[in-house]
């Protein structure tokens, strides 16, 4: 018998045999909408299933959902005594949705930060302008140009990744 004969019988056995509580599988396609994965059981694509990708069935954008990367190994676990399997682990994830997607997505807080420090260095610069600025050469009556009469003498803040990161997502 060939391995791949032996491996379709193998896999055969177990689906007959009730299966396996737990299965290793390679993902061949998504289904974001349905919130499913076909994977494959076997090395030739003989045997496949479609897996859930959250264990409720409600296909509702909420709670957690990890859509793995086609071509990634899964580890899928069977719900109870039934016969669907949903996803537990994949090696490779394309996109994770926490709560749903209407937030939209998460950030990178170090690129966001540097980012912000930039403008408040470039409202700084612009503060600076402002307040020395003078028009050289232009005289009114007996005075000339001189500075804004009330200067701004406040500061502003760097940011601070602190202040707004959520540490109970990391990406």
């Amino acid at each position: 018998m060939s391995k791949q004969n032996e491996l379709i019988l193998n896999a055969l056995k177990t689906l007959i045999s009730g299966g396996s509580s737990t299965i290793i599988a390679t993902v061949t396609s998504v289904d974001e909408l349905a919130q499913t994965a076909e994977v494959k059981l076997d090395d030739v694509g003989n045997v496949t299933d479609v897996i859930r990708l959250k264990a409720v069935i409600d296909n509702a954008e909420t709670g957690f959902i990890l859509f793995p990367a086609v071509g990634s190994i899964v580890l899928a676990s069977k719900i109870l005594n039934g016969e669907d399997y949903f996803l537990i682990s994949a090696s490779e994830v394309e996109s994770v949705w926490l709560r749903g997607k209407t937030n939209g997505e998460l950030i990178n807080i170090d690129d966001l930060t540097s980012k912000l420090n930039a403008l408040v260095d470039e409202v700084d610069a612009l503060k600076s302008d402002y307040t020395g600025h003078t028009h050289s050469g232009v005289t009114s009556g007996g005075s000339s140009s001189g500075p804004p009469a009330t200067p701004f003498t406040g500061s502003f803040t760097q940011f601070n990744k602190d202040d707004y990161k959520d540490d109970k997502i990391l990406h």
